[in-house]
């Protein structure tokens, strides 16, 4: 049931009794229209109350869930195995239905928390066509299909495929420990994913038309959970569990969708937290053993580029001259670096970049590269994505060639922010596998594990650290060597160029952005006068927050009814609307500012306090609480009042921690929170919530229409009345007929 339509409801006293149910039988159409828009049955529908009956179990399991019920847990293995762990329904219903309308699947899922091997490439689900061919999407919140599977001669053509970005460093964007619905749809403007309900990304059909994707649909044989028939890439199945899975003959719409998640929602009151950085590593100081802070001039043979004031002191400018160009533009230097030092532990490099706010600085354009040979290169490019080529295609001696290719050429963009100092942090890894890691602000954008192509190329780790690392020669900033990606040169600045012998962890990573927190040693307890009893211990820190919102409200009415009027933007599923709702499991998270979101209350209040909470990982990703914050209030709506206003300081470096502050207003019936900016240029708080006493109540609004018709207060109009039942009733049963 609509919750704005059980609060009106309940906001009526006094008045015109006609026009009130007039009113309450208009909102009884609009409620039945939104529920009946996806009220058809779906063709396939898994809820894992029998057991899993019908379905194949291959390493996974019906387990008892507290939030959903029985559920299905899949249990990958990670990075290098596929196909070990899935649940199989083999069907013929996709031969058997008409699928004109279009396609949608949906699922709630709940992604492993602290999982260290799951992939961004890792499926959540497939649909299994042919041998080796699948429709699917992967943790990275990315669409993939290949219909064919790469075998035309199954007779599934033209073949439809795309695939994802940064197939293999793709990062999980899913949240872990944290139910979450996720629902794709397919219709002839292409595919759109949506997380919770709220639009998240699109994709192309790739390359074939709908006709041909719909065409191919009937070639599928069984919708496969946590896995796909996909033989060439083994990134793993899925690590979690799924619930409630639908499909439809039908390409849903976004108030459908909206629709299905608000309905099949369920409160999760048990969240595990995933263990932070500083529980999983061991921070170890290091010392670069280069360093390039570029006040020296001599050092640097600069191409189209030149020395700027920067962070501190000097910063290289690069200024490309943007597509269908390359090697116009960079800073060059010539080192025996690379040659004459030991890289057996692997090696990190690490740059503050601001690039510049340019309509021709793609996603290809280089931010660095190793030179090797004539055109080889070891590099990483504005998409944050990594490009190794170590004999760059030639003949020259170099074996074998260590190789990877950033993905999505075309569309790629600058994934740093523009105007911006940011720092990027690359750590090659030498720990027996094919790893890598691509920090932005000490946050992981690139998951360790991944990145260096299909084994090194076919080579072992030892050797590109011991042989081909020692062939470099020189260091370019903002350009490669690379002759046949003519994507243009970088466009921006570059500072504090730092290179260590060593691969730097997360948690290192990440303190190279934030800083090393200072240690507290706590001061030695005084000794106990003689005779009399010892001093009691002194209590250990504790931190100035509360677990529950009722601990924060300490005996205050909590104001718990807020109807969302706007905001701005935010990531996904992260806007800001999640501020309000009660739940510390989702949050508003952004990086565009200023930030704000505005909420209207279930009546008019006088305010006697507030509480905000962090949100899941704050404790992670340091500087994401706001630096400038206001929460302003309005009994119209339109003219505000400064109710509090503060920084980070309101907050901890913790998760899931609720902060009070005292305000105090009187007559408020509406909520504006402002953000302004954040120390590390993303934003993200889980809740706000007001303390107060209600007032009065919100009156429900009235049709001006009926006004023009004068009645006693306790008359009733059987004839609108009998009108109105008879248009719910009609609007209902069109609703159903439209949609079969």
């Amino acid at each position: 049931m609509n919750l704005n339509f059980i609060q009106r409801i309940q906001s009526f006293h006094g008045g015109n009794i006609m026009k009130k149910l007039a009113l309450v039988l208009t909102m009884v159409l609009a409620v039945l229209l939104a529920v009946s828009a996806y009220a058809d049955d779906p063709v396939i529908a898994i809820d894992f109350e029998d057991g899993g009956e019908g379905l194949e179990l291959v390493e996974a399991e019906i387990v008892d869930d507290v939030t959903r019920g029985k559920v299905l847990k899949v249990n990958g293995q990670g990075n290098g195995t596929a196909r070990t762990s899935y649940a199989l329904y083999t069907t013929d219903l996709f031969e058997n239905t008409n699928w004109e309308n279009g396609f949608t699947i949906s699922m709630w899922i709940q992604t492993d928390v602290g999982s260290q091997t799951l992939s961004g490439t890792t499926p959540i689900y497939s649909v299994d066509i042919g041998n080796q061919g699948y429709i699917a999407a992967v943790c990275s919140l990315e669409t993939t299909m290949n219909t064919d599977g790469n075998e035309p001669d199954t007779g599934i053509a033209p073949r439809c495929w795309n695939d994802p970005v940064n197939i293999s460093g793709g990062v999980n964007k899913t949240d872990e420990g944290i139910w979450q619905l996720l629902t794709v749809v397919y219709s002839p403007d292409g595919i759109k994913t949506y997380v919770d309900g709220e639009y998240y990304a699109d994709s192309p059909l790739g390359g074939g038309d709908m006709d041909s994707f719909l065409f191919e649909l009937e070639f599928a044989t069984a919708l496969r959970l946590g896995a796909w028939t996909c033989v060439w890439w083994n990134y793993g199945d899925y690590q979690g569990m799924i619930d409630d899975v639908r499909v439809w003959n039908e390409a849903l719409s976004e108030d459908d969708v909206f629709d299905l998640y608000a309905d099949t929602k369920k409160v999760q009151t048990v969240i595990v937290k995933a263990p932070t950085v500083e529980e999983l590593y061991t921070y170890e100081e290091h010392t670069p053993i280069y360093t390039l802070d570029f006040e020296d001039a001599s050092v640097i043979e600069l191409n189209n580029a030149e020395l700027v004031p920067g962070r501190n002191g000097n910063a290289i400018k690069i200024n490309g001259t943007g597509r269908d160009t390359n090697g116009t533009s960079y800073g060059l230097v010539t080192t025996d670096l690379f040659k004459n030092t030991d890289w057996t532990k692997g090696m990190t490099i690490s740059m503050w970049v601001n690039a510049d706010a340019s309509d021709t600085l793609t996603g290809i354009a280089p931010i660095y590269s190793l030179d090797i040979g004539n055109q080889g290169y070891i590099a990483v490019v504005n998409s944050l994505q990594s490009g190794i080529n170590t004999d760059g295609n030639e003949d020259i001696g170099i074996v074998p060639r260590f190789w990877n290719d950033p993905g999505n050429f075309e569309g790629s963009k600058n994934e740093t922010t523009a105007g911006q100092w940011d720092l990027v942090t690359v750590v090659y890894n030498n720990d027996g596998a094919n790893n890598m890691a691509i920090y932005k602000n000490g946050e992981s954008v690139v998951r360790p594990g991944m990145n260096l192509g299909d084994q090194f190329g076919g080579g072992t780790p030892e050797q590109f650290f011991t042989e081909q690392i020692g062939q470099v020669y020189s260091l370019r900033l903002g350009s490669w060597l690379c002759a046949w990606w003519n994507w243009g040169d970088y466009e921006g600045m570059i500072d504090d160029f730092e290179i260590y012998n060593v691969a730097l962890n997360p948690l290192e990573a990440k303190y190279l952005y934030t800083g090393v927190p200072s240690d507290t040693d706590a001061a030695p307890a005084e000794e106990a006068p003689a005779e009399e009893a010892p001093a009691e211990e002194a209590p250990t820190a504790e931190t100035k927050g509360f677990a529950a919102v009722e601990d924060a409200a300490a005996g205050k009415n909590v104001i718990s009814a807020y109807e969302f009027v706007s905001g701005s933007n935010g990531f996904g599923s992260e806007g800001p609307e999640n501020l309000w709702d009660g739940e510390t499991s989702t949050k508003f998270c952004t990086n565009e500012f200023p930030a704000e979101s505005v909420v209207k209350l279930d009546g008019v209040y006088n305010v006697t306090g507030f509480t905000m909470a962090t949100a899941n990982d704050n404790a992670d990703y340091n500087g994401r609480s706001p630096n400038a914050w206001t929460i302003s209030v309005s009994k119209d709506g339109e003219n505000w009042t400064e109710l509090a206003k503060g920084d980070d300081s309101f907050f901890e470096e913790t998760n899931f921690t609720y902060y009070t502050g005292d305000a105090a207003a009187e007559g408020v019936s509406y909520v504006k929170f402002n953000v302004e900016g954040t120390a590390s240029g993303t934003f993200q708080v889980s809740e706000l919530t007001l303390f107060g006493d209600k007032t009065e109540e919100v009156a429900a609004p009235v049709d001006e229409a009926l006004d023009e018709k004068a009645e006693s207060p306790n008359t009733f109009d059987f004839g609108v009345i009998a009108l109105i039942v008879s248009a719910v009733s009609a609007g209902a049963a069109v609703s159903l007929k439209k949609r079969k």
